[in-house]
C-alpha cells in the first residue's frame, strides 16, 4: 500500500519574473548551489533530419548508413527509428487537448510561438496574419497536434491547447490581441534575453512527458545579440550557466527550436547562420566552425537544437509550412557514449554524416557532459529557495500551460485536495531496507474569476513504498495536500515537482 507523510513547509520565493532566468545584474545566481543532486542518464537520443542536394527529406535509410562521432570518437547506433515511425493515421482527429497526447505514441507535436516579447509590434501584427495565413492553407485535420503560444510581456500564455482542429487554431489567432512590448521599451538586452529564455525553459519543462519530438517554431525576433566582452567574470557565468539550464533541459525534452524573423528583406541578416551538421544555411560567409555552448546569439542558440532559421523573406506562413514540415520528417537514433568522462561544464560535440555524400544530416550540435543538477528544497522555511527552482514552479502556477513531465490529477478533499500522480514517473530512491523513497514538491495558488491570485501554499511531501508495490504503468499515488482555499476562488492552480528529477506537471481544480 502507499503511504504519505507529511515532512516539513516552506515558502517559495515571491517575486519572481513570469518568464525569466538569472542575468547580468541578477541578485542570485542559477548555478547550482550546494544543495543539489545530480541525474545523468548515458544514453544520448538524436533526431536528425536528412536531405538531398536539393533540399528534399530522404526516406528509406537505415541505420547503416549513418556515421555518429563524438568529440571526433566514432559511436555505435543502439537504437534507429525510421522517418514512417513517427507518423500519425492521415484525416484522423486524434488529439483535442493535451489530454490526448498519450495516444499518439513518439509521434512528433507542433509548438507555434508568437514572439510577442522582443519584436517589433507591426512585425508582430503582420506575423499573426501571417500565421492565419498559414493555417488557412493546411488540411481541416491537422497532420500534427499543434499548440498554439503567446510569449508575451508578462508571461507565456496558452491561446490553444495541443489540437488537430485547425478552425479552432484559426478562431484563436483571429481573436488574439498581442500585448505592447513594453519590455522591450523600457528594459534592455539582458531582460529580454531573459525573458525569452525563460519561456524556452518553460516549454521545455511544460512537454517533457510527451514521448516524441516538440519542434518549436518561433515567429519573431528572438533575444539580441548580447555581448559579452564587456561583461565581469561573474556576470559572464551566470549568463552562460542560464544558457547552459535551457538547453540541456530542451534537449532532454527533445525540443527543436525554428526560428522565423517576421522583419522581411529590411531586416539586416546574421554574417553568419550554421545548422546542425555545421553548414551555412542562410546568411552570409562561410560556414562556422564547431558550436561554442557559450555562444549567446540566439541564431546560434537556435541551430545548436538541430533547428533552422529563416529571415530576410516576406512570405512568413511558407515559411511556417516548411519549418513545420521539416520538424515532421526526421529519424531517431541513440547511442551510449563510449567515453565515461562527466567533467563539469563539459560539452560534447556530436556530429552525424551519411554514407552517401550527396546527403546531409542534420541534428544537435552535442551535449553537456555534466549531471544536471536539481536544485533541492531548503528545509529552513526562513532561508530563500534556488533561484531555478522558484522560477520553475511560480512559473508553471502562473500560466495555463499545461504542463505534463508528471501526469497530474486534483480532487477537491475535506481538508485540501488529493493529488494524483503516475508512479511510474517518478525518481524513487532506494533505502537500505528495501523500500523507495520519492519526495515531491507541491504548490498551489487559487485564483479569482478575473485572474487575481488570492492565496497560495506549498508543502513537500514524501511517499514510501514497500519493495513489492508496483509503480507500473497506470498505476497512480495519492498525495494528501492541505490547502485552505479562500473565498471567492474561481479556480486552484496546483503544480508537483518531483524532488529527484525535477519533472513538474500541472492540474487546475475547482474550489
Amino acid at each position: 500500500m502507499f503511504r504519505m507523510r507529511t515532512r516539513l513547509r516552506f515558502a517559495l520565493a515571491i517575486g519572481v519574473c513570469a518568464i525569466g532566468v538569472s542575468t547580468p545584474g541578477a541578485a542570485q545566481s542559477t548555478l547550482p548551489s550546494a544543495g543539489t543532486i545530480h541525474v545523468s542518464s548515458r544514453l544520448v537520443v538524436l533526431d536528425v533530419s536528412v536531405v538531398d542536394q536539393s533540399g528534399h527529406f530522404v526516406a528509406g535509410l537505415d541505420k547503416s548508413q549513418f556515421n555518429v562521432t563524438e568529440g571526433g570518437v566514432p559511436q555505435t547506433i543502439r537504437y534507429f527509428e525510421g522517418s514512417t515511425q513517427h507518423t500519425l493515421p492521415p484525416g484522423k482527429l486524434i488529439v483535442r487537448s493535451s489530454a490526448d497526447l498519450t495516444k499518439i505514441g513518439n509521434a512528433p507535436v507542433t509548438i507555434l510561438v508568437l514572439d510577442e516579447l522582443n519584436t517589433l509590434f507591426a512585425d508582430r501584427s503582420y506575423a499573426q496574419q501571417m500565421m492565419v495565413r498559414y493555417l488557412l492553407r493546411q488540411p481541416a485535420v491537422m497532420p500534427s497536434p499543434t499548440l498554439l503560444l503567446a510569449a508575451g510581456d508578462a508571461r507565456i500564455s496558452v491561446l490553444h491547447d495541443y489540437t488537430q482542429d485547425r478552425d479552432g487554431l484559426l478562431d484563436s489567432v483571429r481573436h488574439h490581441f498581442p500585448d505592447y512590448p513594453w519590455t522591450m521599451m523600457r528594459q534592455g538586452t539582458g531582460d529580454q534575453m531573459s525573458r525569452t529564455l525563460g519561456a524556452l525553459d518553460q516549454i521545455a519543462d511544460s512537454s517533457r512527458g510527451t514521448t516524441g519530438r516538440k519542434n518549436v517554431v518561433w515567429v519573431g525576433t528572438g533575444y539580441p545579440s548580447v555581448d559579452e566582452t564587456g561583461m565581469s567574470a561573474q556576470d559572464a557565468q551566470e549568463l552562460n550557466a542560464a544558457i547552459e539550464i535551457v538547453l540541456r533541459k530542451m534537449m532532454e525534452a527533445r525540443v527543436t527550436l525554428y526560428t522565423i524573423d517576421p522583419g522581411g528583406p529590411q531586416v539586416t541578416p546574421p554574417a553568419q547562420v550554421i545548422t546542425g551538421s555545421g553548414a551555412t544555411s542562410a546568411g552570409t560567409g562561410p560556414a562556422l566552425g564547431p558550436f561554442d555552448p557559450n555562444d549567446v546569439d540566439f541564431v546560434t542558440f537556435a541551430t545548436s537544437t538541430g533547428g533552422r532559421v529563416l529571415f530576410a523573406r516576406n512570405d512568413v506562413d511558407t515559411e511556417i509550412s516548411e519549418e513545420v514540415a521539416e520538424g515532421r520528417d526526421y529519424y531517431t537514433l541513440s547511442y551510449v557514449p563510449t567515453s565515461e568522462s562527466t567533467d563539469a561544464q563539459a560539452y560534447r560535440q556530436i556530429r552525424v554524416t551519411m554514407k552517401d555524400p550527396h546527403l546531409t544530416a542534420t541534428t544537435r550540435h552535442g551535449y553537456f557532459t555534466a549531471p544536471a543538477a536539481v536544485d533541492k528544497v531548503q528545509t529552513d522555511p526562513k532561508k530563500m529557495q534556488p533561484q531555478q527552482l522558484s522560477f520553475d514552479m511560480m512559473s508553471a502556477a502562473k500560466t495555463n500551460l499545461i504542463y505534463n513531465g508528471l501526469h497530474v490529477e486534483a480532487v477537491r478533499s475535506t481538508s485540501g485536495y488529493s493529488v494524483l500522480v503516475g508512479a511510474h514517473e517518478m525518481h524513487w530512491t532506494p533505502g537500505a531496507d528495501g523500500q523507495r523513497t520519492a519526495e515531491f514538491t507541491v504548490l498551489a495558488i487559487a485564483y479569482s474569476a478575473k485572474g487575481k491570485a488570492l492565496g497560495e501554499h506549498a508543502e513537500e511531501l514524501t511517499e514510501q513504498i514497500a519493495p513489492n508495490d508496483s509503480i507500473e504503468r497506470g498505476r497512480r499515488i495519492t498525495l494528501s495536500f492541505p490547502f485552505a482555499v479562500p473565498a471567492q476562488t474561481d479556480h486552484v492552480r496546483l503544480v508537483v515537482r518531483d524532488a529527484g528529477n525535477a519533472a513538474i506537471g500541472t492540474a487546475n481544480a475547482r474550489p
